[in-house]
């Protein structure tokens, strides 16, 4: 609660601040006052261009706020009746949620807008009261939004959220969200034409990270207890080396794409086998090859969250390659892992290479 603006003593304002000093000089300097209250002793000012509070300096300096009715001077005298008003539970100039990251999808294009709010308090920056104990020595009726030492948002005082004696700036910057990028945004005072002419402190700003997603990604495992049934399906096939057993089938895949939010899922693959005893190698040649399976889904954590069940012919291409195609259950998301297992394998011919 603010004090009244009459009936000022010292012990009320001793109480307040809970010093125990009953020096006004020593009330009106000290470092246990709400320098952030509207109203007290002192005043704000630019120090190497950044926003400062000074403490009353004594008799012999010269006010740069010019003189006080109270007193009929111009001097940095302590003075009881500055604390008039005062709010010793008004809070500092600050950013709400200072740093904020925002997942954006791994086909993200162009921008994507952000509110971004920086609140001043209740501190008269603009002398609009043009009373002597909230006056302030800044000079400028702009805020502005600065980011990599531009200013890329300006606000008038007139233009300022107000509610009481507080103010805030709110501004909409539109991000470039097509990569993981980091943005810090500042806050100053301008002149209105395009200069920084001063920076509240450094750690009132706002830092957006936008983070672009992982796209989901897709494996192919094939079940080592099929593998047996899987050699006996080719042996069968072939029209030479009849009499050898399979050393090792290659089953690789070429190339394929995952779309972020879609259900197919498209993979290429060549199929190679070699003979144990001969070590020739045969390509899988003929236009059909018939494959079933499951398809298991993991969170980011690795944690299984579905299986699917399928079933798929694959198409050879002019490549030489077969295309499978799959349609899952749901869309595909990002950060999630798609393994393939292949069950059962049927064919219908094979040549050598």
């Amino acid at each position: 609660m603010a004090l009244p603006d009459n009936n000022i003593n010292v012990t009320l304002v001793r109480n307040t601040i809970n010093e125990t000093s009953f020096s006004v000089g020593e009330l009106c300097t000290s470092p246990k006052m709400n320098i952030y209250s509207r109203y007290r002793p002192g005043y704000w000012y630019i120090s190497s261009g950044y926003l400062s509070f000074r403490y009353l300096r004594g008799g012999n300096t010269t006010d740069p706020r010019g003189y006080n009715i109270d007193t009929g001077l111009n001097v940095e005298a302590g003075n009881l009746g500055d604390f008039r008003g005062y709010n010793h539970s008004a809070y500092r100039f600050y950013v709400p949620v200072p740093e904020i990251e925002i997942p954006v999808p791994s086909n993200q294009t162009g921008t994507i807008s952000v509110t971004v709010v920086f609140d001043i308090g209740e501190i008269d920056f603009f002398n609009e009261d043009n009373i002597y104990r909230s006056k302030n020595v800044i000079g400028y009726e702009y805020l502005c939004s600065i980011m990599d030492n531009s200013i890329i948002a300006l606000s008038h005082k007139d233009d300022l959220e107000v509610s009481g004696n507080y103010r805030r700036m709110e501004i909409t910057l539109d991000l470039d969200a097509s990569s993981t990028k980091v943005y810090t945004i500042y806050l100053g005072f301008s002149d209105g034409y395009g200069h920084i002419n001063a920076r509240f402190p450094d750690d009132v700003y706002k830092k957006i990270t936008i983070t672009k997603l992982n796209p989901p990604m897709w494996y192919i495992n094939m079940l080592e207890s099929d593998l047996p049934a899987l050699k006996n399906s080719l042996s069968g096939l072939l029209s030479s080396d009849v009499n050898n057993s399979i050393y090792r089938v290659y089953f690789t895949p070429e190339s394929g794409t995952l779309t972020p939010y879609s259900t197919t899922l498209s993979a290429k693959f060549s199929t190679q086998i070699i003979m144990a005893n001969t070590f020739n190698t045969y390509d899988v040649t003929q236009l059909r090859w018939y494959v079933g399976g499951r398809i298991e889904v993991y969170d980011p954590a690795i944690n299984l969250v579905s299986t699917q069940q399928f079933t798929s012919t694959m198409s050879m291409g002019a490549d030489m390659a077969h295309t499978l195609n799959l349609t899952l259950n749901s869309q595909a998301i990002d950060g999630y892992i798609y393994r393939i297992y292949f069950t059962t394998f049927t064919t219908t011919g094979v040549s050598p290479t």
